[in-house]
């Protein structure tokens, strides 16, 4: 896996060095193509043209109706007839940043569900509900799907891939694209079952072994004591004003204490219960032999002993061993590996800062 530039302190790890991409394994069923995210992102520009061309106040508000109807088809996953009765006085929670859509009269209200929405969309449906935006039952189904047609036309776009059903689902294949697990899509779009969502895409022979291979890999460094490297849960987090502390405790026991930024926690989605793997790069780890741990202001002190050590004539490395098998590896100079007197099987503990753990988050 590689990591952010450089060896930054508080640094996560998100790509995998081989190139290869889990979310790249989905393809479309045969016979379903669908428009891809950049091929969406031209018909919302062209929605948007459209719209800002109005010759008049009244064909405006019309217009920005249609486009609202498609923002909402193409970002929440809605049906053309949840789109079109949507009342946006009473649909839409701006504090909570989601839409409702579904049939309110079902059950009493039970066939109805929340859609977060990107904050964006928010702010456009915000607007249009100061603008007094309600249901639309004067637009014609009809007169909706021609827009759409005519919007296709304009950017060199099938019409067949652009209704607001193929628009729809073009959003559930895009958000499986990215990783969203298949009961979320079927969630997010109301579908009764995983299946309707599962159909628009299909794993080929060769996808699938690379995907076994990728996972059973990814798998197993989870519970093989990779150099350096530690898996576990996370079992705190403090937040700062800019960084957090994230604490990971290992299957053995061990605690791993780490600060990263509060953007980067974000971006990995760290809460409690998250399973991680924390790496530290052999320069920052700092060997202390003795059975006494050290008084230290390195925040992780973790006992072993000493397995072997390669000498050379400038640096000298070593490799502390944990009761769980783990193995630090701690580099340093030829001249302060000697003035330690280090020898295999000696205990030691092997000391390095929070700021130099890199955390990845495994799933």
């Amino acid at each position: 896996m590689a990591r952010t530039k450089g060896k930054r302190r508080g640094a996560v790890r998100e790509q995998d060095t081989t190139g290869f991409n889990p979310a790249g394994l989905l393809s479309l069923a045969e016979g379903s193509p669908c428009l891809d995210t950049l091929e969406l992102a031209r018909l919302e520009a062209a929605f948007r043209k459209w719209a800002a061309a109005a010759p008049s106040t009244r064909v405006a508000a019309s217009r920005r109706r249609v486009l609202l109807i498609f923002l909402v088809i193409r970002h929440a996953g809605a049906r053309l007839g949840e789109a079109l009765s949507l009342d946006l006085s009473r649909d839409l929670t701006v504090q909570g940043g989601t839409v409702n859509l579904g049939n309110r009269e079902k059950q009493g209200g039970s066939g109805t569900r929340e859609v977060p929405v990107p904050p964006s969309l928010l702010s456009e449906l915000a607007a249009g509900s100061t603008e007094g935006f309600g249901p639309a039952p004067a637009l014609d189904p009809a007169h909706v799907r021609r827009k759409f047609y005519e919007r296709a036309a304009d950017c060199g776009l099938s019409p067949e891939l652009a209704s607001p059903n193929a628009v729809r689902r073009a959003r559930a294949v895009e958000l499986m694209r990215e990783g969203a697990p298949l009961p979320l899509v079927q969630r997010l779009l109301g579908q009764a079952s995983p299946n309707l969502a599962g159909c628009l895409v299909t794993l080929s022979d060769k996808d699938a072994k690379d995907a076994a291979r990728h996972f059973l890999a990814r798998e197993s460094r989870r519970f093989t004591s990779a150099r350096n490297t530690f898996f576990g849960k996370v079992a705190r987090v403090r937040e700062g004003d800019i960084q957090s502390l994230v604490i990971l405790e290992t299957p053995a026991g061990f605690v791993i204490r780490t600060i990263i930024t509060n953007t980067s926690r974000e971006k990995l989605r760290l809460g409690k219960d998250a399973l991680c793997t924390a790496e530290v790069k052999a320069p920052f780890v700092v060997i202390v032999p003795g059975r006494v741990a050290p008084e230290t202001s390195a925040e992780n002190v973790l006992a072993g002993t000493v397995s072997r050590i390669t000498r050379g004539n400038l640096s000298a490395e070593v490799i502390l061993t944990l009761t769980d098998g783990t193995e630090l590896c701690s580099v340093t100079t030829a001249e302060s590996a000697a003035r330690l007197g280090l020898s295999p099987g000696d205990p030691a503990f092997a000391c390095f800062g929070a700021f130099h753990v890199v955390l990845e988050r495994m799933m």
